[in-house]
């Protein structure tokens, strides 16, 4: 099953995507805790898209498309913001302490954590960054 998901580079977007996915989840009888970890996820690279990835005050597009085969769901995120690939960030050190840590690095380090997979790619002036995450159980514990 696939749902595709187009927002603004407006954070108050994000809240609209949240909802969409946390749909999407219900309806393919995803667990809390995957609709969980894909939500926080999205909502990390997402915000920062917003935030971070475009150098004008026009309206922009984001694409996020869902995508569930068998145990694999699979989210590509697609923006026409500035070239930006967020795998050649430098892993946050979290031996360090807080106060010595570089600034950045941190949310990239959580979606790796949540995901399985991470792939980006530039094509035709837009970033796309392919996440996967493979579900041993995705039987739903929502209560019905």
């Amino acid at each position: 099953m696939s749902k595709n998901i187009l927002i603004k580079n407006n954070l108050s977007e994000i809240e609209r995507l949240s909802k969409a996915v946390a749909e999407f989840g219900k309806k393919n009888n995803l667990s809390s805790e995957v609709i969980y970890d894909v939500r926080l996820a999205l909502e990390e690279v997402v915000s920062n898209i917003i935030n971070y990835g475009f150098e004008d005050n026009y309206e922009h597009q984001i694409s996020i498309e869902m995508n569930l085969q068998g145990e694999t769901l699979t989210m590509k995120i697609k923006d026409d913001g500035k070239p930006f690939n967020p795998l050649e960030v430098k892993s946050t050190n979290l031996e360090k302490p807080f106060d010595e840590r570089e600034i950045g690095g941190m949310g990239i380090h959580i979606v790796q954590q949540l995901m399985d997979e991470l792939r980006y790619n530039r094509e035709k002036d837009n970033n796309i960054l392919l996440l996967k995450k493979h579900i041993a159980n995705r039987y739903s514990d929502w209560k019905i």
